[in-house]
């Protein structure tokens, strides 16, 4: 879940608020996305319901969440080289400095009929991310 507010420099004129053009808008979230972008579920925070005497301590991140960030970085870089290049990338070579180099050295990426898939390579459960923006466990 997140939360965001926008909100543009204004000033009054003639009893009306106007935004002043050419400035920039004032972004405030309640999870930091590492980007200004609040379409980016897999940023967003953990809410947790829970009776008022349950501890915090119970809480556990998900443990695949750091693998899931290192595809997602796939997932951003293929939908910008996309739009540039009118096709996807079939390597990651082709993403280049899109990417950061953690993610070049343990992710894999493949083309297939439906698009591409980036795997997290390593210990399972691995995860592979396709083009849709869709996890799976792979075992």
């Amino acid at each position: 879940m997140n939360f965001s507010r926008v909100e543009w420099d204004v000033e009054v004129r003639d009893g009306e608020t106007v935004k002043l053009r050419g400035r920039p808008e004032h972004n405030w979230i309640w999870s930091p996305q590492g980007v200004v972008d609040m379409h980016r579920p897999e940023r967003w925070g953990h809410v947790r319901f829970a009776e008022a005497e349950a501890p915090l301590a119970s809480f556990r991140p998900d443990p695949s969440q750091p693998d899931r960030d290192l595809l997602m970085h796939v997932y951003h870089a293929q939908r910008a080289y996309q739009a540039a290049n009118k096709r996807w990338a079939a390597d990651l070579v082709e993403l280049g400095e899109r990417l950061p180099a953690e993610v070049r050295a343990r992710v894999t990426l493949t083309i297939t009929a439906e698009g591409w898939q980036a795997t997290r390579r390593g210990p399972s459960p691995r995860w592979a991310l396709h083009q849709d923006s869709r996890f799976m466990a792979v075992r």
